[in-house]
């Protein structure tokens, strides 16, 4: 190991506040080439025993001279914007979500790509920790991401995000005066969309942490990116989630159908609102198949759930109206504003018989 890289890692060990240290079962799962930890997380990690995620920036830049841009000014001011951000969202007294921003790097500290990833994994492998690397050559530009999770892990992962984007086309319908404001804002949401994915994910799979992504992305993405822009990294970025979601369904699938809702929610501001209505229908769909109803093809899964509803399903129910509503869908609305009144005639039956009854079809159907 170079001296300036030891010395690096050892610096970047030192920075860090001590922490309580975690032991878990593990097992690797795949997400969009970024490996998360689980197995037996969710119940067998106290909330209180959660360590909060460090957060590094790296910064390499090569052949300068061929960019025609100030690219190595934008990095204390991004880096500002950054931290700010993960302080409104992510910062460590969320205990539940909390990261730990632990500086950056630039070229002038010998940032070599995987080899200091391999560095800083030795020195903080007790430690999770995400590392977001902005790598530029001339007038194009590369986003990686170097993550590891709980105590435990034996690999970091190491994955190229965006590849070979031209700095030019960035910019090329933004008067010179704006340019580089315009540039800074890119890269800042780049990379408060990057590390909100991957810090969602790593407490979505690890502890079961609702995503805080799906209400951050409208206001992220308001006036960044074009309308057609905007929809591939939206897409991009649900396609992630199903992803966590399918490895996560083995442990919490009570979970999953508030998820997809949640993910539907989010992406209601876009001009295509199929991607919305994909996503309440993946909900329904699971919802129904965890009360063992498989043949959908039969009916209207919407008008099927009438015969599974429970009592506790009044906030999922009530969240789906709120959607559909949104989506402009008024005969959906007046199903589930239906599923609502029934679960009310449910809950009033059951506080006069004061009984454990579980579903409309061992109970409603015959006592209404």
């Amino acid at each position: 190991m170079k001296l300036k890289e030891k010395t690096e890692s050892e610096q970047i060990k030192r920075a860090q506040h001590k922490k309580i240290l975690t032991t878990q079962n593990q097992n690797v799962n795949k997400n969009w080439s970024i490996s998360l930890k689980s197995e037996s997380t969710l119940k067998s990690q106290p909330k209180q025993n959660i360590v909060p995620l460090g957060v590094i920036l790296a910064f390499s830049e090569v052949n300068s001279e061929e960019s025609g841009h100030n690219i190595s000014s934008l990095r204390k001011p991004l880096e500002n914007k950054f931290k700010k951000f993960l302080e409104k969202n992510y910062s460590a007294d969320k205990k539940n979500r909390g990261t730990e921003f632990l500086g950056s790097t630039s070229k002038e500290s010998g940032f070599k790509g995987e080899a200091s990833i391999a560095n800083w994994f030795d020195a903080l492998k007790s430690e999770p920790t995400l590392i977001i690397e902005t790598a530029i050559d001339g007038d194009f530009f590369d986003f990686r991401v170097g993550y590891w999770g709980i105590q435990g892990q034996t690999r970091y992962c190491y994955s190229t995000i965006l590849h070979n984007h031209h700095i030019s086309t960035l910019t090329k319908n933004i008067s010179s005066d704006d340019s580089e404001n315009s540039l800074l804002e890119f890269f800042v949401t780049c990379h408060c969309l990057l590390a909100s994915w991957i810090i969602d994910s790593h407490y979505l799979v690890n502890y079961g942490v609702t995503p805080l992504l799906p209400k951050l992305l409208p206001e992220l993405m308001k006036g960044i990116f074009s309308e057609e822009e905007r929809e591939k990294v939206v897409k991009t970025i649900v396609a992630g989630y199903h992803k966590v979601y399918q490895t996560l369904a083995k442990e919490q699938p009570t979970l999953i159908p508030k998820l997809y809702l949640q993910l539907a929610e989010s992406v209601t501001d876009l001009t295509d609102l199929s991607l919305a209505r994909h996503q309440v229908d993946l909900s329904i769909k699971t919802w129904l198949h965890q009360r063992k109803f498989s043949n959908i093809r039969g009916g209207n899964p919407l008008e099927l759930m009438g015969y599974y509803l429970s009592e506790k399903d009044e906030k999922y129910v009530q969240k789906l109206s709120d959607i559909w509503t949104i989506l402009n869908e008024p005969k959906k609305v007046a199903i589930t504003q239906d599923h609502l009144r029934k679960i009310k005639q449910l809950k009033q039956v059951l506080n006069k018989y004061d009984r454990p009854f579980e579903s409309w079809d061992s109970m409603i159907w015959n006592s209404l």
